[in-house]
């Protein structure tokens, strides 16, 4: 895949999060992606010559090379950003719904539990019973199979 695919199915993906509802989603990945990756790189550096007198001669030292070791912030390559968002929708879209599918069925083995009410800071709630794990067992690995893929193809 090319810098410039990448970068564009990544804008893509992005809109996409905006529209289903997913902006914060986005925007975490944004503040990453803009922050870049540390890198350290080693620098040489020249230490200023330093007089150095021997009796009554005065002469100059020659300056000894110094090693310093510092950290920077890179860009990420427009594949690495999209491989960033690619596992951010992969936690929010599979990861989550896998939560609550695996909730759903203990619910169905659990016969104290009648159902398990989720309710997201905006105030809606989400309702986990077992006909959510059954539907959403098939939509979910169809989603992760073709994740994989698109992280496959940035290799």
């Amino acid at each position: 895949m090319t810098d410039e695919e990448a970068g564009a199915l990544y804008q893509t993906l992005a809109d996409a999060l905006i529209g289903a509802g997913f902006s914060w989603v986005r925007d975490q990945v944004a503040d990453y992606v803009s922050a870049g990756r540390l890198e350290a790189v080693e620098v040489s550096t020249r230490a200023k010559s330093q007089p150095f007198i021997e009796a009554v001669q005065t002469s100059w030292q020659e300056p000894a090379e110094k090693r310093n070791r510092f950290i920077r912030a890179v860009p990420f390559t427009p594949s690495e950003r999209l491989d960033i968002m690619l596992e951010a929708i992969s936690h929010v879209t599979i990861e989550f719904p896998a939560m609550l599918s695996e909730a759903a069925r203990r619910i169905s083995t659990d016969s104290s539990l009648a159902r398990i009410e989720l309710v997201q800071e905006s105030g809606r709630r989400i309702e986990v019973s077992n006909e959510l794990a059954i539907s959403r067992t098939e939509q979910l690995e169809r989603l992760s199979d073709r994740i994989a893929e698109m992280r496959a193809e940035l290799t």
